[in-house]
């Protein structure tokens, strides 16, 4: 059966490139040992010692046998596929894939938690992210190896099979799950499960969450409320709304539909609640409630696909924070963008006023975050005052201590603390972790 699926993924003409932590890398060896697998396969990284580990990922994860490590390193998969295939002057970035895995099997010592292992297949046409949990104690090491390699090959299979089904309308960024698609000649015990979630992404929305493209009529930001997808901003400042059918939007976007500016400078003052809500909580709730309550403005969440010193968001992940926002805060709309930095958001958002905490605001303030020059920084405000942004800051704790509003005044320059008001102690304190949180859910799910 291995060579008959090898084969069927053969014959879809995709290629791949993979990245395997700890267990499967038997999946490499199967591949390579069937002839003709130069066709497809381009390159496989098996980073094992944590050091190696981090520098495939660029930094070090919380959970290494996770779903998020695996959509990060299939992330830096599809990101190497591409550039072989720049390299090799064929531009066919719709026929690559990512693969990423990571295991946690039998060894010399009992574990204290499952055997499993966790593989997500990415492609530009969308995110494939697939568990199984094994049986404790049924099995050797080198039995669940081959199970996990088969684990791999059946992900990435059924990724290929589902490749024109994913851009179809009913899809785009819209979770699915499966339990039908793993494939084994090993015999499987009831307590053996596997599942699969996927989500497909258009080429247009894959170029913006990559930032892929530039121009000023180029897809910018998603919005979502209600558990659905409202309203699309392009980075010129126009907004087309999304009146029944997704594709339809997208095509709008994609032949640069002429629709009247609808943000500009002088626009009505909006509030943004930027974030990264992983997981959104009753702390971010408060935050946007006591910032409707100063600018009058309906608060509107916004989460950057990408960030600036971490690897950028996967679709599957901004799908399910969106659910989970607007699940926590049915009525105020949440907007993915591609803007990491507050002068790209105010850009994007002119007019608005931004919450965020203490923390964010002394970045703003230090030159060492543009480029350790003091100019820079100061043309960073200048750019944010042009466009009219405006800060309300939330204290929390910055090294076990709160700064008082004099203080903070003191250590910002004066023209970026003239944007800001200073959410005082006694009003308001940010002591929710969201770092505690997945914390806990780790523990929970253990």
């Amino acid at each position: 059966m291995r060579e008959e699926l090898i084969q069927e993924f053969r014959r879809t003409g995709l290629r791949f490139v993979a990245t395997i932590l700890g267990g499967g890398s038997a999946f490499i060896s199967d591949y390579l040992a069937i002839p003709g697998a130069s066709s497809s396969f381009l390159e496989a990284q098996t980073p094992y010692a944590r050091a190696a580990t981090k520098r495939v990922l660029g930094f070090e994860p919380e959970n290494y046998v996770s779903e998020q490590t695996a959509l990060r390193l299939a992330s830096v998969s599809l990101a190497r596929a591409e550039s072989y295939s720049r390299d090799d002057g064929i531009d066919r970035v719709d026929d690559l894939i990512g693969i990423g895995a990571t295991a946690t099997l039998a060894t010399t010592v009992a574990k204290k938690g499952d055997h499993r292992c966790r593989c997500v297949a990415r492609g530009r046409f969308g995110t494939f992210s697939a568990a199984i949990t094994l049986k404790k104690g049924a099995r050797t090491r080198a039995q669940e190896e081959r199970i996990a390699a088969d684990f791999i090959l059946s992900t990435l299979l059924f990724a290929a099979q589902r490749r024109d089904e994913a851009a179809s309308p009913d899809r785009l960024w819209r979770e699915s799950e499966t339990t039908d698609f793993f494939q084994t000649d090993e015999p499987l015990f009831p307590e053996d499960k596997a599942t699969l979630t996927w989500i497909g992404v258009d080429p247009i929305s894959d170029d913006f969450l990559r930032n892929r493209v530039s121009r000023p009529d180029a897809l910018a930001a998603i919005q979502w409320q209600k558990g659905a997808i409202t309203a699309l901003k392009l980075a010129d400042g126009r907004e087309l709304a999304v009146e029944s059918d997704l594709s339809d939007a997208l095509a709008n976007v994609a032949t640069r539909a002429k629709t009247p500016a609808s943000q500009s400078p002088s626009a009505p003052r909006r509030a943004i609640f930027p974030g990264s809500f992983n997981p959104p909580h009753r702390g971010h709730l408060a935050i946007a409630q006591r910032t409707a309550a100063k600018t009058g403005a309906n608060v509107e969440f916004e989460l950057s696909a990408r960030n600036v010193d971490k690897p950028s968001l996967d679709p599957l992940e901004l799908a399910r924070r969106a659910k989970a926002l607007n699940a926590l805060a049915p009525e105020n709309p949440l907007w993915i963008s591609n803007a990491p930095r507050y002068v790209e958001k105010a850009t994007l958002f002119p007019n608005a006023t931004f919450a965020l905490g203490v923390d964010t605001i002394l970045r703003l303030a230090d030159p060492k975050y543009a480029n350790n020059s003091v100019a820079e920084r100061d043309k960073v405000v200048e750019t944010l005052e042009k466009q009219g942004a405006r800060f309300v800051v939330f204290q929390r704790k910055i090294a076990g201590k709160t700064l008082s509003t004099n203080e903070l005044r003191d250590a910002l320059p004066p023209r970026l603390a003239s944007l800001c008001e200073f959410v005082p102690e006694s009003e308001f304190l940010d002591d929710v972790s969201s770092t505690e949180l997945r914390r806990q859910a780790r523990d929970v799910g253990a």
